[in-house]
């Protein structure tokens, strides 16, 4: 966290880090204990929230490869 770019900081990346664990266990466990229960972890308001997350995820990641890539 301490090589995130100035520029960069209001991504909050320790948020996106955060975000890409927690949502990492849930997609562990559906997909390694199929079964009737994994279809019924999420209702519409958590793959709502898993949708609001991943995209501030990849804005993030976006934003870090562009500025590698170009250096503003």
């Amino acid at each position: 966290m301490k090589k995130i770019p100035e520029k960069l900081k209001h991504l909050d990346f320790h948020k996106l880090y955060l975000y890409s664990k927690f949502w990492l266990s849930f997609y562990t466990v559906a997909k390694y204990e199929r079964g009737s229960w994994t279809e019924k972890l999420f209702e519409k308001e958590e793959a709502e929230l898993a949708l609001k997350h991943v995209r501030r995820c990849y804005e993030g990641a976006n934003q870090l490869k562009n500025y590698m890539e170009h250096s503003w």
